[in-house]
């Protein structure tokens, strides 16, 4: 079955799909509609180096956008920092920092 594996780390990996060939996803990269090979899904899954969704056959995927409550967040922060929020922050760790800015 298809699947959309999302690469969690900053390096690329080579992922084998169910001919036997090597595809690469890249760092922090998005595959959709693979089909991984039958002894790799499970190793896939397993290493906590990728998040994995079931692909919904024959539907159209829809592209991921930030949540709008962020945005305002992540620029008050900008300006009361000097510099870019973390981006693994949670949104309560972004207003915690701003309240500690404040």
């Amino acid at each position: 079955m298809p699947i959309t594996i999302h690469n969690l780390t900053n390096s690329p990996f080579d992922l084998l799909n169910d001919k036997g060939e090597k595809v690469r996803i890249a760092a922090r990269g998005t595959i959709e509609g693979f089909k991984p090979h039958p002894r790799q899904e499970a190793f896939y899954r397993a290493i906590g180096y990728f998040r994995i969704e079931e692909s919904k056959a024959g539907q159209p995927s829809e592209p991921v956008q930030a949540d709008e409550d962020e945005l305002p967040l992540a620029d008050q922060y900008r300006e009361l920092a000097g510099k870019d929020p973390d981006k693994r922050w949670s949104t309560k760790r972004l207003q915690e920092e701003i309240e500690k800015l404040q």
